[in-house]
């Protein structure tokens, strides 16, 4: 029960800010910072950013997420924080910016295993606002809506032609019919 409350509320919690900090590792001042920070970086790349802090037995999920990198501190079991940067994937991710990646995690662990939080999370940041220049995201294929108003037209068009066709035939039918059982007639009124 436990777990289902704190989804909830972690659920609720990305849907109205950017940094969930469940582990209360920032003040309100560095939240203040980072949500600025994280909002200059959706403005200038066009995704969005998440900042969150929760503990190793815990989790999160973004439904339908486009666009989206997330940054997670986990404290472990041990103690000890891991750290997860996660694209979505529509950003492709070629050899040389997962390099830089793991090179970002890397340069930056020594603030973290200091409790320089938030430091680490300025400088994480920093180093994605830099990685998405050589970041290509792939657009959401869009039908266009003349496209499907054509295509609407030319099928009516053509149950149309179709209905007439066998509307035709049905009258060709008809009219053969009651031509023969026209003249049958005239043939016996002719013959009394």
């Amino acid at each position: 029960m436990k777990k289902i409350l704190f989804l909830f509320v972690l659920l609720a919690t990305f849907a109205f800010g950017k940094v969930n900090d469940t582990l209360s590792l920032f003040t309100a001042d560095q939240l203040k910072s980072i949500n600025e920070q994280i909002d200059e970086i959706q403005d200038k790349r066009g995704i969005s950013v998440y900042v969150n802090t929760y503990s190793g037995d815990e989790g999160f999920v973004i439904d339908k997420a486009q666009k989206v990198v997330v940054l997670n501190i986990i404290k472990m079991e041990d103690g000890n924080p891991k750290v997860e940067l996660k694209f979505s994937k529509d950003m492709e991710l070629d050899d040389d910016t997962q390099s830089g990646i793991d090179d970002l995690l890397n340069l930056n662990e020594k603030s973290i295993s200091e409790n320089k939080n938030a430091e680490y999370v300025n400088e994480m940041l920093i180093g994605v606002d830099s990685l998405m220049e050589n970041i290509k995201i792939e657009e959401p294929i869009v039908v266009e809506q003349e496209l499907v108003t054509e295509k609407k037209v030319g099928f009516f068009i053509g149950m149309g032609l179709a209905f007439l066709i066998i509307f035709g035939i049905i009258v060709r039918v008809l009219m053969m019919k009651y031509k023969k059982s026209f003249k049958e007639e005239m043939d016996i009124i002719s013959r009394n």
